[in-house]
């Protein structure tokens, strides 16, 4: 509690940036002001949850989010608008991956025994730093490599582009029951994590994180092959020498992350 940040501070710079961004947006990427206010005001939300997310499994899904924004803004224009439309969704991803930045922080700060204030002014310098540095390394990147091309195909950022064409069209460019098998995980997610907080502790516990559960499904096959090999290593070595596994397990996972 002692290291909470002052709402002056937080509510005052999210205004003063969120103006930027309504002034900025409209102007460089044609996107409506009421589409970019709409994305200031729902990353945040969003960042709360993804935040616990990243918190109890150590994965980053901020570009999982920013694709579903995407979706969104696509279906709300309601026609081909693929720059402002992409440019909501980066919009959505950034403010989301510095939620996740400042909460790898913190834990590396735990994990090395160095105080939280000194690297949240870590990263405030740091990104202050960023605003020249990353201008400059793009611009020459990009001034020496022409994108796409045959050996730099940017695959993913085709991926992205696709989506906001596909789903210009709205939910029918969903497969079959799409939305319906959504919002049951969705239920189900919700109602495992009211039982982890309503149940005694001894039975809470047994329930599954729909967090974690969905983070699972979302991660290709490779990651979680080698999530479960890690969750089982550690369920072994936590049952056959708890006292090491309470004072080195954290670290190691972190490692190996």
């Amino acid at each position: 509690d002692d290291l909470e940040v002052p709402r002056r501070a937080w509510l005052g710079g999210w205004v003063l940036t969120s103006c930027v961004a309504l002034a900025a947006f409209p102007a460089l990427f044609g996107c409506r002001p009421a589409f970019v206010a709409v994305a200031l005001v729902a990353a945040p939300l969003w960042s709360v949850g993804i935040v616990q997310a990243t918190g109890t499994t150590g994965s980053n899904v901020a570009s999982s989010c920013g694709k579903l924004m995407i979706i969104v803004f696509a279906a709300w224009y309601g026609r081909p608008a693929v720059v402002p439309v992409l440019a909501l969704g980066a919009l959505s991803t950034g403010v989301i991956d510095q939620a996740l930045d400042l909460v790898r922080d913190f834990r590396t700060a735990r994990l090395l025994g160095a105080p939280a204030k000194a690297l949240l002014a870590a990263q405030l310098v740091g990104a202050v730093v960023s605003v020249v540095t990353s201008a400059v390394l793009y611009h020459a990147y990009v001034s020496g490599v022409k994108l796409p091309s045959a050996a730099l195909p940017c695959v993913i950022a085709k991926s992205y582009r696709g989506l906001a064409f596909a789903f210009a069209g709205g939910a029918s460019a969903l497969p079959d029951h799409c939305l319906e098998l959504s919002a049951i995980c969705g239920f189900l997610a919700l109602g495992c994590d009211v039982l982890r907080d309503v149940l005694p502790p001894r039975y809470g516990a047994r329930c599954p994180s729909g967090i974690a559960v969905g983070v699972g499904i979302i991660l290709g096959f490779g990651q979680v092959s080698a999530s479960v090999v890690g969750l089982a290593v550690n369920a072994l070595w936590r049952r056959r020498a708890p006292a090491s596994h309470a004072r080195r397990a954290e670290l190691f996972g972190a490692a190996m992350l």
